[in-house]
């Protein structure tokens, strides 16, 4: 990772997104994994098209398993306007650890950049529809909860995308 460099969780490799809805109210979990030893200082997404009192939550947890475990850094932010989103964050994690992305939208239906397909492993190479295991919901959220418990497996076509940026 270079010092202020952006990474979301296909990096190194290349992977388009598309600009579109995700439902409000449903925590989606994406699992990433370190490649080196870093400290992140911000967690940022893109807001597409904003809508009046959409507030989207950002978060990244442990692994707990292979399933999302405790909230480690988290954010929110205002998108009733269009543009990138960040927050502060102090995240220190180290080369093979996972962690898991987390993205939750309330109040409004604002669009945002997600992965069209997405191989979140390096071991997974198939897109959402095969790696349906991988991904992890939870529904009727308002917020990010400190502890994600009783996600379910999810095909999660939609994954909004969200980058870190080492300090």
């Amino acid at each position: 990772y270079v010092s202020g460099g952006w990474y979301d969780v296909e990096y190194p490799r290349y992977v388009g997104v598309s600009l579109g809805t995700v439902m409000q109210g449903v925590t989606c979990f994406i699992p990433r994994q370190i490649l080196e030893t870093a400290t992140f200082t911000s967690l940022a997404l893109y807001c597409s098209t904003g809508a009046a009192g959409a507030v989207a939550h950002a978060g990244i947890y442990s692994d707990n398993n292979g399933l999302p475990g405790n909230l480690l850094a988290s954010f929110s932010a205002d998108c009733s306007t269009t543009g990138t989103k960040s927050g502060s964050i102090s995240l220190s994690l180290t080369a093979g650890q996972f962690v898991w992305d987390a993205f939750l939208l309330t109040g409004g239906a604002a669009q945002f950049f997600r992965y069209v397909v997405t191989r979140a492993l390096p071991d997974q190479t198939g897109g959402p529809s095969e790696n349906s295991i991988v991904f992890r919901i939870k529904m009727g959220q308002t917020d990010l909860a400190a502890t994600a418990t009783g996600t379910s497996a999810s095909p999660a076509a939609a994954v909004p995308r969200l980058v870190l940026q080492c300090a």
